[in-house]
C-alpha cells in the first residue's frame, strides 16, 4: 500500500439538476425547442436577466461537443446571491475552441519529404493540409518564446504570444525535438552577451542587446548538418538557473558547431546548462511528435496511437473557452473545457463557483479567477501548458479578506510548456483557502502564494518540483509584510527526483510571518523546510522523514549591507525591492499594527545592525518540537545569527530505520502509536489527521 491508501477517500458527487424559474436548454440537435449553440443560449440569458431580473436562471447543456470561438458571460448576465445563474452539464458536455482534424485527411508521406526522416518515421509520419480547413498563416501563426527568462520585450519588433498546439486523445503532442526526452549541455560559452538581470531579477536596462554565442560540440554539429530548414530552429533550456527556463530561435553554424540565439536569456548562460532543440523536421522520429510547415500549412505527425483510434485536434484560437467578464454569482458545473491558446476559464467577479469541471488541453492556466467569495471545487485540471488554478482575492492595504477557496480538486500534469512558476495552485491577496487538493506530476512547484492570512491545509502533494533544485513544493518569497499564512495538515511527498533536490516548504528571500505545523514531509531531495533569512517564522510539530538536509535557516538578508553581501541588490539600501514592498503597506498603523505588532516595530536604520527589530535580522522565529527521521549524514544548516535572534530547540532526530512509533510506515500508515518514541520525546506532540488529508 502507499500513503494515498491511508488518506481521505474522494467520493465523486453527481451533478444535480438545478431548479430555476427559467431553464434555458441547449442541445446539439435542437430537440424540443432547445438552442443549438451556447452562444444563442447566452443571448437568451441576457434577455431574461434584463426583462426579469428577479427570476433565477439555469442554462442546461445536453451531452455533446460544442465548438466555439470563446464564450463571454458579461456583467448583464450575472445573478444574485440568492439566485445565482447556473450553467451546467446534463451529461457529457464538452466545450472546445479547437478544430478537429478529419482522420481521412491524413496521408502517408513520400518522396523528398520522406527521405528527410529516419526509416521508421517514413513509415509512420502522416501529413494533413490545414488549408483544407480554411485556415491560413494568420491562424496557425508563428512560434513564440516561452519561459520566465525569455526577453522578448528587450527587442524592438518582437512579439509575445502563444504557439498553436496539437492534441491526440486529449494529450499534448511535442514539436519535433532533439534529443527525445533528454537534455544536451552547453559545451562552452564563446560569448555570453548582455545579461539583463541578476539572480534576484533586478534588471539592467538595454534595448536590442547582444545575444552571445554558444559552442554545442562536434556531435551536435554533425547532427545540425542534416537539418534542412534551419531558419526556424529553436532551443529551450535552463541557461543559468534551473528555476528560469527560456526559449529562442537560433542561427546554426554546423561547421563551427555553434548556435547564436535570437534572444538573450534573462540571467545569461553558463557552461553545461541543459537545453534541447525543437521545431526540427528531421527530428520527427518518435510517436507523439509533430511538425508544422508554416509556409505551406502542412501538418506532419507521428500519432501516439493508431490513426483509427485517434481524435486529433488542432488548437489555435486565442480566447478563453469561457470568459466571465465582470459578472457575479455565476455557477459553472460539470463542464468539460478544452483547447485554447488562452486559459480554460477566466473569471472576474464575486460569488463565482466553478464546480466539478474537467479542464485540460489549454495552453495557459486551467482557471484564473479574480474577485471575492469565489470557489473552485471538485475539478480535474490537467495537461495545461502553464498552471492549474490561479486565484486573486482580497485587498492587502486594508487587509480585507477575499474569502475564496480552492478545494477538493485533482490538479496534475501541468507546466507542460512553461516549466517554472506556473504552479498547481497560485493564491494571491488576503484570507483565502487552499485545502483538500491532490497536486502532482509537475516540473516545478505545487503551490505558490503571496499576500496575507491564507490557509493551506489537508492537501496531498506528491511528485512535484521534478526539474528544479532551488525551489519548493510550497513556496513564497521576498516580502517582509506578507504575514499570517498557515500551512498545516499537508502530506508533501517526493519533492524532486534524480539529480534535482528541491525543498518541500520554502520561505525564500526574507519572507516573514509564516507558520507551518503538523505536516508530514516525505522524501524530499534537500530541505524539509527552508527559511530564507526571514522573520517571525514558526515551524512546529512537523515530521520530516528522509530529507537531504532537514532544515536550513540562513541569514541572507542580514548580509545585504555588507560589501559583498549577495542579497545587496534586493535589500542593501532603502531603494531596493524589499524595502519598497515594506513601505507600500501601512504597516505601522491601524489594522496592520493591531494584527502584526512585530511588523509595526520594524526599524529601517541600517546602522542599527544588532537590533532584532531591524528588518534584515532573522528575529522572533520559533523552530521547535519537529521530528526528524533521516540518515545520520543529513544535517541541519542553521546560521549563528538565527540562534542569536530566534528560538531553535527541541527538534529530536532519529536514524532512518528506527522504530519511532508509526503504526506501519513501510505500508504508508504514519499514524502514531500511543507508545511511540516521538510522543515520549515530545509529550504534547499532536496526531496528524491523516483521515482528513487529500480529497474528501
Amino acid at each position: 500500500m502507499s500513503i494515498r491508501d491511508h488518506l481521505s477517500k474522494y467520493k465523486k458527487t453527481l451533478t444535480p439538476d438545478y431548479k430555476a424559474d427559467v431553464v434555458i436548454r441547449v442541445s446539439k440537435d435542437g430537440a424540443d425547442g432547445a438552442f443549438r449553440t451556447i452562444e444563442q443560449a447566452l443571448e437568451e440569458l441576457k434577455r431574461v436577466r434584463s426583462e426579469s431580473p428577479e427570476k433565477s436562471v439555469a442554462v442546461k447543456l445536453s451531452a455533446g461537443e460544442y465548438l466555439t470561438d470563446g464564450l463571454r458571460v458579461s456583467s448583464d448576465m450575472g445573478g444574485t446571491e440568492e439566485a445565482p445563474v447556473v450553467i451546467f452539464a446534463d451529461g457529457d458536455a464538452v466545450i472546445s475552441c479547437g478544430t478537429k482534424l478529419d482522420k481521412s485527411g491524413f496521408k502517408k508521406i513520400d518522396g523528398d519529404v520522406a527521405a528527410r526522416l529516419c526509416p521508421e518515421a517514413r513509415e509512420n509520419v502522416l501529413v494533413c493540409d490545414l488549408k483544407s480547413y480554411g485556415l491560413c498563416a494568420d491562424d496557425w501563426g508563428e512560434i513564440y518564446p516561452i519561459g520566465v527568462a525569455q526577453t522578448t520585450e528587450l527587442y524592438p519588433g518582437k512579439k509575445k504570444g502563444t504557439t498553436s498546439e496539437l492534441f491526440i486523445n486529449d494529450r499534448r503532442m511535442t514539436l519535433a525535438r532533439y534529443p527525445n526526452g533528454d537534455d544536451l549541455g552547453i559545451e562552452d560559452v564563446i560569448r555570453e552577451g548582455f545579461v539583463p538581470a541578476d539572480q534576484f531579477g533586478v534588471r539592467r536596462e538595454c534595448s536590442n542587446p547582444d545575444t552571445g554565442c554558444y559552442y554545442v560540440g562536434e556531435d551536435v554539429g554533425r547532427r545540425m548538418k542534416n537539418w534542412r530548414d534551419a531558419d526556424d530552429v529553436w532551443i529551450c533550456g535552463y541557461f543559468r538557473y534551473d528555476w528560469a527556463e527560456s526559449s529562442t530561435r537560433v542561427k546554426l553554424n554546423a561547421e563551427e558547431c555553434t548556435v547564436t540565439p535570437e534572444l538573450v536569456s534573462r540571467f545569461g548562460v553558463k557552461k553545461d546548462a541543459p537545453y534541447w532543440f525543437f521545431n526540427v523536421f528531421e527530428e520527427l522520429d518518435e510517436p507523439g511528435e509533430w511538425y508544422l510547415d508554416r509556409e505551406n500549412g502542412l501538418l506532419y505527425v507521428w500519432p501516439a496511437v493508431p490513426l483509427d483510434e485517434a481524435e486529433i485536434v488542432f488548437s489555435y484560437k486565442k480566447a478563453p473557452v469561457i470568459n466571465i467578464d465582470n459578472a457575479s454569482n455565476i455557477i459553472l458545473d460539470g463542464l468539460k473545457i478544452r483547447h485554447t491558446l488562452s486559459s480554460g476559464i477566466k473569471a472576474y467577479g464575486n460569488g463565482i463557483k466553478i464546480k466539478r469541471c474537467n479542464i485540460s488541453c489549454v495552453a495557459e492556466n486551467g482557471v484564473e479567477i479574480n474577485g471575492y467569495s469565489n470557489a473552485v471545487s471538485e475539478c480535474d485540471v490537467h495537461h495545461t501548458g502553464r498552471g492549474g488554478v490561479f486565484v486573486k482575492s482580497g485587498d492587502r492595504p486594508t487587509l480585507t479578506a477575499g474569502n475564496s477557496v480552492v478545494e477538493n480538486n485533482l490538479i496534475h500534469d501541468y507546466e507542460q510548456v512553461w516549466l517554472t512558476y506556473f504552479p498547481g495552485v497560485d493564491m494571491r491577496g488576503v484570507g483565502n483557502i487552499c485545502r483538500h487538493n491532490e497536486i502532482f506530476n509537475a516540473p516545478h512547484s505545487a503551490i505558490l502564494y503571496g499576500g496575507n492570512d491564507h490557509t493551506i491545509e489537508y492537501n496531498y502533494i506528491h511528485d512535484t518540483v521534478q526539474r528544479s533544485n532551488d525551489a519548493g513544493a510550497i513556496y513564497c518569497g521576498r516580502n517582509w509584510t506578507e504575514h499570517g499564512t498557515v500551512i498545516r495538515y499537508n502530506v508533501i511527498e517526493n519533492s524532486g527526483g534524480g539529480k534535482y533536490k528541491p525543498c518541500a516548504i520554502y520561505w525564500d528571500d526574507g519572507v516573514s510571518g509564516q507558520t507551518a505545523y503538523s505536516n508530514l514531509i516525505l522524501h524530499t531531495g534537500d530541505n524539509g523546510i527552508k527559511f530564507g533569512g526571514g522573520r517571525e517564522l514558526t515551524a512546529r510539530y512537523n515530521i520530516i522523514y528522509d530529507a537531504g538536509e532537514p532544515f536550513q535557516y540562513d541569514d541572507r538578508m542580514r548580509v545585504a549591507t555588507e560589501e559583498n553581501g549577495w542579497t545587496k541588490s534586493i535589500a542593501g539600501d532603502h531603494s531596493a525591492v524589499m524595502w519598497q514592498r515594506l513601505y507600500e503597506m501601512p504597516y505601522k498603523s491601524g489594522r496592520w499594527a493591531e494584527k502584526y505588532p512585530l511588523v509595526a516595530r520594524i526599524v529601517d536604520d541600517l546602522s542599527d545592525h544588532d537590533n532584532p527589530d531591524l528588518a534584515l535580522n532573522p528575529a522572533y522565529s520559533v523552530v521547535e518540537k519537529n521530528v526528524i527521521i533521516c540518515d545520520g549524514g543529513a544535517t541541519d544548516m542553521i546560521c549563528d545569527d538565527v540562534y542569536k535572534f530566534s528560538k531553535i530547540e527541541n527538534n529530536p532526530r532519529f536514524e532512518t530505520g528506527t522504530d519511532v512509533g508509526f503504526v506501519n510506515d513501510a505500508d504508508g500508515d504514519f499514524r502514531l502509536r500511543e507508545d511511540s518514541a516521538i510522543k515520549k520525546e515530545i509529550s504534547d506532540f499532536p496526531d496528524i489527521p491523516y483521515e482528513k488529508i487529500g480529497r474528501y
